[in-house]
């Protein structure tokens, strides 16, 4: 299946989390991306209990929440991808029959709107890549700067929050830890990323028709009336499809929407939690 209206960087991701229809090993990679997240987030929020239940710090507590949340949400939208797969095949299809069925138009604006969900679809995952690599080597320096002549080497921290169930600590077992977490935190952002830049895509592709709908009411000529009919016609089946596809997103995104929402709510109060504790630390110790 074919669709000009996303980008490859898109397609690479739907096919790599068993999303694309009728894609190779589908199956067997959905399989493989359900035990990696299981398995990671039953350690990550073991680790919150046990910080809990410890009477741990309240700042490991929610620095290990602020990092669950994201990847929970993740997982809740590539299951809602999966059980919609049908609802989205529906949408690939028609996205590309569009391109086909309202060639007798001027379609200038799809393309100026799927262009822009081409750059948009780049930054997005360039700056998740980014953000990665940025707090891998912000981790990493930190880590060197702690280590001193009386470095315990129990105290290593991982590069994600976890409860690992044997001693992670030692060389070169640590190092090869800190490899697959940093792959992990890797292939995550790159999936949250290709979500972030679907979505855009999606609604780029509706704005560009509405945008074509629009054109073409304005060039409407009322003076032969005989072909009024034959002008109206498309524009009404255009219009159609316009509210179809807006119906499609609203039902494969309403709910990871509300999700998305309530998760970014907590993160962001978590984060802010950490910021005012370290404020009044720093404000404590320079006293």
């Amino acid at each position: 299946m074919s669709n000009r209206s996303i980008n490859r960087l898109i397609v690479i991701g739907l096919r790599l989390t068993g999303i694309w229809p009728d894609s190779s090993y589908e199956i067997v990679i959905r399989c493989i991306w359900i035990v990696i997240m299981m398995f990671g987030q039953i350690l990550q929020y073991r680790y919150i209990i046990k910080q809990i239940s410890c009477g741990g710090k309240l700042t490991n507590v929610v620095d290990g929440l602020s990092t669950a949340l994201p990847y929970s949400l993740l997982f809740f939208k590539l299951i809602s991808f999966w059980i919609n797969r049908r609802l989205f095949k529906n949408m690939l299809m028609e996205m590309s029959q569009d391109w086909i069925n309202f060639s007798k138009f001027n379609i200038d604006a799809m393309i100026n709107k799927t262009k822009l969900a081409y750059h948009y679809s780049k930054l997005i995952m360039s700056v998740y890549a980014i953000a990665v690599f940025t707090y891998a080597g912000v981790f990493l320096e930190i880590s060197r700067q702690n280590q001193d002549d009386e470095f315990n080497i129990t105290s290593r921290q991982l590069l994600i929050k976890m409860d690992l169930p044997f001693a992670y600590y030692e060389s070169p077992l640590y190092e090869y830890v800190f490899v697959l977490q940093f792959f992990q935190l890797l292939s995550n952002a790159s999936a949250i990323a290709m979500f972030d830049a679907l979505i855009i895509t999606l609604i780029f592709h509706v704005g560009g028709q509405i945008e074509m709908l629009h054109e073409a009411l304005e060039n409407i000529s009322v003076k032969n009336h005989k072909s009024l009919r034959n002008v109206v016609k498309p524009l009404i089946d255009l219009h159609y499809q316009i509210i179809l596809g807006s119906e499609n997103i609203e039902n494969l995104f309403s709910y990871i929407a509300l999700m998305q929402l309530l998760c970014n709510t907590l993160i962001i109060c978590c984060i802010g939690f950490l910021i005012i504790v370290f404020i009044n630390l720093d404000t404590i110790l320079g006293a």
